[in-house]
């Protein structure tokens, strides 16, 4: 995959905060994954490099919302990584929700690799 600014940075400042979500071969999950990101800053700017690592089997099917929360008026930068591995014929549905401060910065990467017939 190829390596953005964002990514590079997030990798060498991540230190530990990975989450690794893993979907076993031919599981069909009914209900969606929820990842939720709360920023919470102490009254002075704050920075966060959250890192996530979705693994689909051969055959299987989910659904990943990934949230992202701060509290209003709050200053506080977000750099976030999604790396999306599918097996074949798997099924990734992913959703990304915002719900951050006005004086927050965001910024991401999502990267998937599909094996055939995934999607």
């Amino acid at each position: 995959m190829p390596a953005t600014p964002s990514w590079r940075l997030n990798t060498s400042l991540a230190a530990g905060r990975r989450g690794v979500v893993e979907i076993g071969k031919n599981v069909r999950m009914d209900e969606p994954i929820h990842l939720v990101f709360v920023s919470m800053p102490n009254g002075r700017p704050t920075v966060s490099h959250p890192r996530n690592l979705i693994l689909a089997g051969r055959g299987s099917r989910a659904s990943v919302i990934e949230s992202y929360v701060g509290p209003a008026g709050t200053t506080y930068f977000t750099n976030a990584v999604t790396e999306i591995v599918a097996g074949e014929d798997a099924v990734v549905d992913h959703y990304k929700f915002q719900y951050e401060s006005d004086r927050a910065y965001h910024v991401a990467t999502v990267q998937a690799v599909q094996d055939r017939g995934a999607w």
